[in-house]
């Protein structure tokens, strides 16, 4: 009787233990999932999937084939974190790291966009122009409210920098405040913010000439958190496009260096900087992916 409860148990546990292998490898080695969309449709999303296909396919040799599937889910960003561990919808997902969120999911501690999100520039009225012409010391930047998602990392950067901010939970309604005057600007990242202007095509908004907010801030992908061999494939995969220039080279398509200076004049703005208290240590491979726009922003 005992050798059968024991043959019954292990059967049951082999059984299980071979759906689960199965699930997961369904997950990591052949359908991936990632979202299909963001605010405004901008081009980022196109950025991130043909990153995380060159970080797959760098590694199919030991990895195996894979699959990108699409999910059309407009999902908020720390409600996203937490799907990736259930594994329902998502299985990767890129976002700006905090230590908070590292804390929910697995970060690939490889920098997407090199810290280029940390550098911010904002959208204004124009008809406030004059006023931010004027500011002529950061405590009187800090008093003019700033816009931003409620769950946005930023939100709580600019709050530490004793930064006036109001948050909204949608992005079309920072820019329904933004037109309401009940904020007076909507910091974006340089990677974000010619994207997002040229989409709005709203007469009635510019982007503020005279500043660049900046502080550490990095985008990584992210996975669930016992989802290691994934997280080992898409890192492996990051490190070797580093070596060999593909992710430079993606990056820089993207990003369009010579166009931002062009339209934003960096070379002539103030950088304020900040302290961001809940950034993580990022891991940076070789050189320095931003010094083009080290050279173009003078503080």
């Amino acid at each position: 009787m005992f050798l059968l409860k024991t043959l019954i148990v292990g059967i049951t546990l082999s059984i299980s233990f071979s759906a689960f292998s199965n699930e997961s490898y369904s997950a990591e080695g052949d359908t991936i999932r990632i979202v299909s969309s963001v605010p405004l449709n901008y081009n980022s999303v196109d950025y991130y999937s043909e990153l995380l296909q060159l970080a797959l396919t760098k590694t199919e040799t030991e990895f195996g084939p894979f699959k990108i599937n699409y999910v059309n889910r407009d999902i908020i960003q720390e409600r996203a974190l937490h799907e990736l561990n259930t594994r329902r919808s998502i299985d990767v997902y890129w976002s700006v790291s905090t230590k908070a969120r590292e804390g929910v999911a697995r970060p690939i501690r490889i920098p997407l966009l090199k810290g280029l999100i940390g550098y911010r520039v904002s959208l204004i009225l124009k008809d406030r122009l004059q006023e931010f012409q004027n500011i002529e010391s950061i405590d009187k930047f800090r008093e003019l409210a700033a816009g931003q998602g409620h769950d946005w990392p930023d939100y709580d950067i600019l709050k530490f920098n004793k930064f006036s901010v109001f948050p909204a939970s949608l992005y079309g309604s920072i820019i329904e405040l933004l037109h309401l005057k009940r904020i007076d600007h909507f910091p974006r990242g340089l990677n974000e913010i010619l994207r997002e202007f040229e989409l709005m095509n709203d007469e009635s908004i510019m982007i503020e000439p005279k500043f660049v907010l900046h502080y550490p801030s990095y985008v990584y992908f992210f996975v669930a958190m016992e989802n290691m061999r994934l997280a080992e494939r898409i890192e492996k995969g990051l490190l070797l496009a580093q070596q060999d220039g593909t992710f430079n080279k993606l990056f820089r398509e993207f990003v369009h260096f010579d166009k931002l200076n062009e339209v934003l004049n960096l070379e002539s703005r103030k950088i304020i900087e900040l302290k961001n208290p809940i950034s993580t240590k990022a891991k940076i491979k070789g050189e320095s992916p931003i010094k083009e726009l080290s050279k173009l922003i003078s503080s």
